[in-house]
């Protein structure tokens, strides 16, 4: 009887040489398409914010969600969960997870609030239920206040398509701007999530390194479409599709219907 030979170790280090080729080859297309679907996913969520956002607008004669108010709360800019215009579309959405991005929050808790919410464990617990999805502020904001009561109408933005309205921001507030512009702070600057890439503040704290990332960032903009964009596109012409408001305006500081109330 004959008997049974076992493999050898060179066919064993060719089977393996053979694992790893098409190990290599295949888990960048996999992960390829694992940021594909965080993008789609966070498209949808853009899209459901959009129709939110456009229903509060009908209920108050065509005005903005307001962006962010204490309502008279003592902490003022600390109270960086609530207050926003989050909870203010809630009763808009079908499902609160809208606001979250599949894709994890760069640096949740950064700055002024390292400290979680009451009711969380942890600013990244805190972070994973707010999202990172920000307004502009140069669209959300005419004035610098811890009452943002004064909103557009929507029909004042001049150029809506051209027009960020919300985007994405690397820490969960509730605000978003070009991430390297410095003239606003640092809280809300943006973040290219798509495809994902690992927090790395050697790529954002110079215009030298920020032009190394490769990415883009999902935007909702002004006329209710969403897109992907890669930062450079935005930055362009000084900022120009985040400021187009103030561009367009002589009196920017100014401009806007009286305060309302939600």
């Amino acid at each position: 009887m004959r008997k049974s030979r076992g493999f050898t170790l060179i066919e064993l280090l060719v089977v393996i040489a053979i694992i790893a080729i098409l190990a290599a080859i295949l888990f960048p297309v996999f992960s390829r398409a694992k940021d594909s679907a965080r993008k789609t996913k966070c498209m949808n969520n853009l899209a459901q914010i959009s129709k939110a956002i456009y229903a509060y607008s009908n209920d108050y004669d065509g005005r903005m969600v307001i962006p962010y108010n204490t309502d008279g709360a003592p902490l003022g800019w600390s109270n960086w969960w609530q207050f926003t215009w989050r909870e203010r579309l809630e009763g808009y959405v079908r499902d609160r997870r809208v606001f979250n991005c599949p894709v994890r929050t760069a640096i949740p808790g950064y700055y002024y609030y390292p400290n979680p919410a009451p009711g969380f464990s942890s600013a990244e617990e805190t972070i994973a239920f707010i999202g990172h999805y920000g307004m502009n502020v140069y669209v959300a904001a005419p004035t610098n206040s811890p009452d943002i009561t004064t909103t557009y109408s929507l029909a004042e933005i001049p150029e809506p398509g051209a027009t960020i309205l919300l985007g994405e921001n690397r820490e969960g507030d509730w605000s978003c701007e070009p991430r390297m512009n410095f003239k606003t702070g640092d809280p809300g600057r943006s973040w290219p999530y798509h495809p994902y890439r690992k927090y790395d503040p050697a790529l954002e704290m110079t215009e030298e390194g920020a032009k190394k990332w490769e990415g883009g960032i999902c935007y909702l903009m002004a006329d209710g479409h969403n897109q992907w964009m890669e930062e450079r596109t935005t930055d362009a012409n000084d900022y120009y599709m985040w400021k187009v408001l103030k561009y367009r305006s002589l009196d920017y500081q100014y401009i806007g219907a009286p305060p309302h109330s939600p």
